[in-house]
């Protein structure tokens, strides 16, 4: 389990990481050396992406925004 700043700085690369366009989880998990069920139960603590078929995009701002409360 990743605390909360770690959780934080990761969530920050792979935003950077996945762009406006996103990217396929597959070459996320590569890039960043875990696994596919790390990066799932990454992508959902996360308000930022969401998985959208195989790949990880960015959230809609309003859409987080909503889930944040």
């Amino acid at each position: 389990s990743l605390d909360e700043s770690a959780f934080e700085h990761l969530e920050e690369k792979i935003y950077d990481f996945i762009g406006d366009n996103g990217t396929f989880a597959n070459k996320v998990s590569e890039n960043f050396h875990i696994s596919n069920t790390a990066l799932k139960a990454l992508v959902k603590r996360s308000n930022r992406f969401h998985y959208t078929g195989l790949k990880i995009t960015r959230t809609p701002l309003s859409e987080a925004m909503a889930k944040a409360f």
